[in-house]
């Protein structure tokens, strides 16, 4: 490939190739918007970037690179290719591919035309990511960079064959290691046995399988040559990924079941080979959760995640309903619309969970991500709720109702596999306005059912949330919603202790402003302004000491991350005692959320700095415990496992590695030891001091 001696006659070649394309397309119009083949496009690039690989190729070998980015990089990085030049090549090869996985890899067509339908450039414009306030117009501003780009790169292409008069030295492509062998060619298994198991497979028989049904297809779908030889060049990569992994066994069979399930599948193969770093995205991903991946699998138009700079992990809750009640409009009414919600509730977790799994945020970013995502299916779900009552019954009047958050939600603590925990209120008694008329209890009894029903049915998509509405005055038994009037009355009545806990996490999250306003007003009038009574901090504690006898038990203690000694429960249950005790002349610790009521609790001098800083920190760290334990199959696991090799791959996924002198799980149980046994110490001393027994 690489001649020892090489005329012009090689750069004849390339040009006289490129002219012929030139030639076969100069006849469609719509040729100069041709991606790969037009004016300025991808094999323009590609022509240059060889070229220039065989002038230098000879006397440098390492500009001998197939991959045409990484190609631009080590020529740019030898001095071959100006910086500028490099920039610009690099820049339009980048959206050049971007644009043509974009027309290919959602229905397997070898389609290389921008389409000239404005309709069509206005969604392909936002499929690119362009979208206001930044681009008001998504498809002009896609027109725009195209032609940008194309433009350069057509200058550069010709500037290189006018000029170039080089000539270099050759030598031979470097050979092919085994498992690349094994996918190129039909190299036997037991070949690559000793390669696999290096990886760390706890099944390597499996393993095996795996890579023999990546290689060969399924029974009626076997793979093309194309396909094996982009999966030789993966090899390596990925096995270098699999060693990385949390998980390898579920990375590896869940690569190949993304792999046979794609429906382009050469598209997204050359879309693994050209792009640096995916993956090992991929296999993180596949590695670390089940139920993530499970999205990607049925949705692998999501792959769009994994090409952004940075995923887009926290779009904001107007966003993301946006996003929500455009599909569910356009669904047809009944079932479609419940599965087009719960499609677009999972594309956004995906988003939020590749930004956590990839440590692009903290798990007060995640939670607060997540948060935002049910608010916004809540406001969704309300709305469709109230269009399918309003034929039959009409609006309510007058009219007035909100949700309200408790727990997690109410908190903005959110985390994978967390229940809603809701409280349905209305403004006050009425009827509604017909065809059929009914009161005001009954009319919104049937409204926050119909919201709760819209989230939690199991459709074709699964369901989006498991809803409890168990807070409310009477339980399970009481009334679904409640007026303010009504609540104003049970709480000044009929609450317990407990109940006061609880509702510091009430938190409007959807419906009328006014209404929330009013009924957040009155909840904190109750928790903050009830007498105390003369042993608060020894019912506190004994609640706490009922808890763990009741639900966690003798063997639990250290293992339970949410109820255990030194777990999550106590430092929750710290704070809420002294926002119950101080929060009546404190007004700044009269929050939901559990971090901000300790750095409240901190600046006012009720807990110690020290204290306060250890508690925020022990806290975050057993909430990524818990979401790490979650993100798995999205349950609501809160039990660190124990077998060891369940430990081991929870450790990793907690960021741990093995050192020369200790597991990964070693060295997370010790910090867990710390954290939990700190947070207990401090525990006992707050009760201690305020008269409890500990």
């Amino acid at each position: 490939m690489y001649r020892q001696s090489l005329d012009l006659t090689a750069l004849d070649e390339i040009r006289a190739m490129k002219d012929r394309i030139n030639l076969s397309v100069a006849q469609d119009q719509r040729a100069r918007r041709n991606v790969k083949l037009g004016y300025g496009g991808i094999r323009e690039i590609e022509f240059l970037v060889q070229g220039v690989q065989l002038l230098h190729g000879g006397k440098n070998p390492w500009v001998r690179e197939p991959n045409t980015l990484r190609a631009l990089h080590r020529l740019a990085g030898q001095g071959v290719l100006a910086d500028p030049d490099y920039e610009a090549l690099v820049r339009a090869y980048t959206f050049l591919r971007r644009l043509e996985h974009r027309l290919q890899i959602l229905h397997d067509r070898q389609t290389h035309t921008v389409p000239d339908d404005p309709h069509e450039i206005q969604s392909l414009g936002r499929r690119m990511g362009y979208h206001p306030p930044e681009h008001p117009v998504a498809g002009a501003a896609l027109l725009a960079d195209y032609e940008r780009h194309t433009t350069a790169v057509r200058e550069l292409y010709d500037s290189f064959l006018r000029t170039t008069r080089q000539e270099a030295e050759g030598a031979a492509e470097p050979p092919s290691d085994e498992i690349a062998l094994f996918f190129a060619s039909d190299l036997p298994v037991e070949q690559i046995r000793q390669r696999v198991a290096a990886v760390g497979f706890e099944d390597v028989e499996r393993a095996l399988r795996n890579l023999q049904l990546m290689r060969e297809g399924q029974s009626l779908a076997r793979y093309t040559p194309e396909v094996r030889r982009a999966l030789g060049q993966l090899a390596a990569p990925l096995l270098a990924a699999l060693i990385e992994a949390p998980d390898p066994d579920l990375a590896l069979t869940t690569f190949e079941r993304f792999i046979a399930g794609v429906a382009a599948r050469t598209t997204f193969m050359r879309l693994l080979a050209e792009t640096p770093g995916l993956i090992g995205l991929l296999v993180r991903l596949f590695g670390t959760s089940e139920f993530l991946s499970a999205t990607l699998l049925r949705q692998p138009e999501l792959l769009d995640a994994f090409l952004a700079p940075e995923p887009a992990s926290r779009q904001g809750r107007e966003r993301v309903a946006e996003d929500l009640r455009r599909a569910v409009e356009a669904a047809e009414p009944g079932s479609a619309r419940l599965d087009a919600l719960r499609r677009v509730k999972k594309a956004e977790e995906l988003r939020i969970g590749l930004a956590d799994i990839l440590d692009r945020t903290d798990v007060t970013e995640t939670q607060r991500s997540l948060t935002h995502l049910a608010e916004a299916c809540l406001e969704v779900a309300l709305g469709a709720a109230e269009q399918d009552l309003a034929g039959r019954f009409g609006r309510p009047d007058p009219p007035g109702f909100a949700i309200v958050g408790m727990g997690k939600l109410g908190g903005a603590e959110l985390g994978y596999g967390s229940d809603l925990d809701l409280l349905f209120v209305y403004r006050d008694q009425g009827q509604t306005t017909g065809p059929e008329r009914i009161s005001h209890p009954e009319y919104f009894s049937k409204l926050a059912d119909r919201v709760s029903k819209l989230l939690a049915s199991i459709t074709q998509e699964g369901a989006a949330y498991r809803v409890d509405a168990r807070l409310r005055p009477g339980g399970q038994k009481g009334e679904v919603a409640l007026s303010l009037q009504g609540f104003e009355g049970y709480l000044a009545r009929q609450a317990d202790l407990w109940e006061r806990q609880a509702y510091i996490k009430a938190r409007p999250v959807a419906g009328d402003p006014a209404v929330g306003a009013a009924f957040l007003a009155l909840a904190q009038r109750f928790v903050y302004e009830s007498p105390d009574p003369p042993d608060l901090a020894e019912r506190i504690l004994a609640m706490r000491h009922r808890i763990e006898t009741e639900r966690v038990g003798q063997g639990g203690k250290a293992t339970h991350v949410k109820l255990g000694s030194g777990g999550i429960l106590e430092i929750e249950f710290l704070a809420q005692y002294l926002q119950l005790a101080r929060g009546r002349t404190q007004p700044a610790l009269r929050t939901p959320g559990t971090l901000a009521a300790l750095a409240a609790l901190g600046e006012a001098g009720l807990l110690p700095a020290t204290h306060a800083t250890a508690l925020a920190a022990s806290y975050r760290f057993l909430r990524r415990v818990e979401t790490r334990l979650r993100i798995v199959a999205d349950l609501s696991v809160n039990t660190l496992p124990s077998a060891p090799a369940k430990l081991e791959r929870l450790a990793k996924r907690m960021g741990y590695a093995p050192s020369p002198d200790a597991s990964a799980q070693a060295r997370f149980l010790a910090d867990y030891a710390t954290h939990t046994g700190g947070v207990h110490e401090i525990f006992e001393r707050v009760f201690h001091a305020a008269g409890g027994r500990p």
